[in-house]
């Protein structure tokens, strides 16, 4: 477990699958994934029995967020979209519930995940999709040193219809 003050990673285990099948399903979050299409228990049940596969096998690798006070999950944090050749992995990030936004998990969360990415797993660069409306998202990865390298425009659809996104990449400091 990876642990920074009051936030700490771990990997997803068999306890977390009731809140993965709400987190995954939640409208409010499936807005901001690509692809977006709701998860069945039995898919969470499969994903959840390799979720400790290697990020270099898997491609992707999933940590929940916990709170250290009180060893409640209240989010995830993933790498995906891993490519081996350029050394690059796709970052995505969810703090579940409002109580526990602004409160310092996500940057002490991505501040782990990057740690691991660069020095673990030895990747050159990570990357996010973050949506344009998105402020606080924008906050968070430009105060963790992320660029915005780019635009894409009406990029994902939304209830709101199309919106664009900003593309952040932070590159290892050798």
């Amino acid at each position: 477990m990876s642990q920074s003050n009051l936030t700490a990673l771990r990997t997803v285990q068999e306890k977390d699958l009731d809140l993965l099948l709400r987190w995954e399903n939640d409208p409010e979050f499936m807005a901001s994934a690509d692809p977006h299409r709701a998860y069945s228990r039995v898919l969470l049940e499969r994903y959840i029995q390799h979720a400790a596969d290697d990020l270099f096998a898997a491609g992707q690798f999933r940590y929940i967020i916990e709170e250290t006070r009180s060893a409640r999950a209240i989010g995830h944090i993933d790498l995906y979209d891993l490519n081996t050749d350029h050394l690059r992995a796709a970052v995505g990030i969810l703090i579940a519930e409002k109580k526990d936004r602004r409160q310092g998990h996500a940057r002490r969360a991505l501040e782990l995940i990057q740690q691991r990415a660069f020095e673990e797993h030895r990747l050159h660069q990570l990357y996010a999709f973050v949506s344009k409306s998105n402020h606080a998202s924008i906050q968070l990865f430009e105060g963790a040193g992320f660029s915005a390298s780019g635009e894409l425009k009406q990029w994902v659809f939304s209830a709101d219809g199309h919106q664009d996104v900003f593309v952040y990449q932070k590159f290892h400091s050798s």
